[in-house]
């Protein structure tokens, strides 16, 4: 169409992603969904040259637009190539948007790397804990879950809730008593202090038996 060649003159010869960006949404109330204009989006949106309030914008025209043309593996390509471009503070929603699109295309493992980043920026991001453990008990991915947890609580001081569904699975779903085991310590250490001692009670008392078990079956093999 016209409006798709103009569009892409400013995107791609003349440098004005701005124009381009105005043009792709006239076209996209036409067009919903055309898979021209949001090839363009994707270009607008890696382009480094783009000022970070355009490439935002696109970011938010691209996402419902290729949502109508089910276009999710392109989106999460072009995601993943514009995240750098973004300032950390501000790649919350690229992550929350590519793990919501590998999710729906059964990519569970790479939606679960995508949440774990959401976890890295904002271990609190009960959003992300959740879909985390959703994906997990969708692929079996418990292994995944447990390594976003850890890593998560070594990155945040505010850790022993994080520790501990990180302990609980080592020992329940993934039957590693030794990684429990560390991580229950960790769980007390991180506990010191704390008003709330549920945690580290309930902690010990899981330490206690995992001790009791592993000397046990030492006890069995001498």
């Amino acid at each position: 169409s016209t409006k798709l060649k103009i569009a892409s003159l400013l995107l791609n010869e003349m440098q004005q992603p701005d124009g381009a960006l105005a043009t792709i949404r006239a076209l996209l109330v036409d067009f919903p969904g055309d898979a021209d204009a949001c090839a363009q989006l994707e270009i607008l949106l890696a382009l480094e040259s783009c000022q970070s309030v355009l490439r935002t914008a696109a970011l938010y025209q691209l996402g419902p637009s290729s949502t109508v043309a089910q276009r999710h593996d392109d989106i999460v390509v072009a995601l993943d190539k514009a995240l750098p471009l973004f300032p950390v503070e501000e790649r919350a929603t690229l992550h929350r948007e590519a793990a919501s699109r590998l999710a729906v295309m059964d990519r569970f493992h790479q939606a679960m790397g995508h949440c774990r980043q959401l976890l890295l920026l904002d271990a609190q991001d009960a959003e992300a804990r959740r879909n985390l453990r959703r994906l997990a008990a969708q692929s079996d991915g418990y292994e995944l879950l447990a390594e976003a947890l850890a890593a998560a609580a070594e990155t945040h001081e505010d850790n022993v809730e994080i520790l501990a569904e990180a302990a609980a699975l080592q020992r329940n779903q993934l039957d590693n008593n030794a990684a429990a085991i560390e991580l229950y310590r960790a769980v007390l250490e991180a506990a010191k202090g704390a008003e709330d001692t549920t945690q580290a009670l309930t902690a010990a008392h899981a330490l206690s038996e995992l001790l009791a078990s592993e000397e046990h079956a030492a006890e069995l093999l001498n």
